[in-house]
């Protein structure tokens, strides 16, 4: 790949990856399943995997309505594909080990619901950040830690799960999102007069 297609594609990932949509839908999905667990919905864990699911495909096709026409679509290079999918592969095997070792070495009590949900969704969410070179997702894997830490300290509702730190992951890719918006306005059509 020459210097400067490598180049292009390296800008066109960084204004792609800064439009803040796949912070909102995270957010929204530790909403979902925060209020589906603490309101004890049936089968929260299987709503959480669709509900993720879903996310993902709305990222997609938000992705090629409103970012691809104001950043441009480059095919990543093999080197940051394969990096993100590593960092997809790494995220869901460290969200099973914590679940895993959530059910294996706990009783269930109180440091279950608070600590061990904390980690199989923080854990993730800086690998994530770490393999896509996202440095905000950093904050956001504390927030939610941080979240779990001041429900421990208070002895917490069960309904405080994730809906404080995915508010707040929420709240910041939208304001990521209206500053894409206004820096990358639509580009016409070619040949349009």
């Amino acid at each position: 790949m020459s210097t400067e297609l490598a180049d292009l594609e390296r800008r066109t990932y960084r204004a792609a990856a800064d439009d803040g949509l796949a912070d909102i839908l995270l957010g929204a999905f530790l909403v979902f399943l925060g209020a589906a667990i603490g309101r004890e919905t049936p089968y929260a864990g299987l709503l959480g995997g669709l509900a993720a699911a879903f996310a993902f495909t709305i990222w997609k096709t938000l992705r090629r309505t409103l970012v691809e026409p104001r950043a441009g679509y480059v095919r990543l290079q093999p080197a940051r594909s394969r990096r993100i999918r590593l960092a997809q592969c790494l995220a869901a095997v460290a969200m099973a080990l914590v679940i895993a070792a959530g059910l294996w070495f706990t009783d269930g009590g109180r440091a279950t619901d608070t600590w061990f949900p904390g980690l199989a969704f923080a854990i993730p969410v800086a690998i994530v950040g770490y393999f896509a070179e996202l440095d905000r997702w950093y904050f956001y894997a504390a927030a939610i830690m941080v979240e779990r830490l001041v429900d421990s300290w208070a002895g917490g509702p069960a309904d405080w799960l994730f809906w404080p730190s995915g508010t707040l992951i929420a709240l910041a890719g939208a304001v990521m999102l209206l500053r894409f918006l206004r820096r990358y306005p639509r580009r016409e059509a070619s040949g349009s007069e």
